[in-house]
């Protein structure tokens, strides 16, 4: 996705009350499309829950994603959105 596309990235791990739509809750990571009460529905492609954020784009989709140093990476990413 484009940097200019995304107005927000912060940490955020999800919560019990997920609801999976479609795809996959846990085997080989969690993808697929999910739903939570607070956040609504995002797309989730990520290994552990610790290490996950959200990213929201203009258009109002959200991405839940995960990597290996995830505070950095949402650093890297609001640094370059100038957040």
């Amino acid at each position: 996705m484009p940097l200019p596309e995304i107005t927000d990235v912060r940490m955020c791990a999800p919560t019990m009350g997920t609801i999976r739509i479609c795809g996959s809750g846990g085997w080989f990571g969690w993808y697929g499309w999910f739903s939570e009460k607070d956040l609504g529905k995002y797309f989730a492609y990520y290994g552990k829950a610790s290490d996950c954020f959200l990213v929201t784009l203009k258009n109002g989709k959200k991405y839940m994603l995960g990597c290996k140093d995830a505070p950095e990476m949402v650093k890297a990413i609001n640094n370059r959105i100038g957040n």
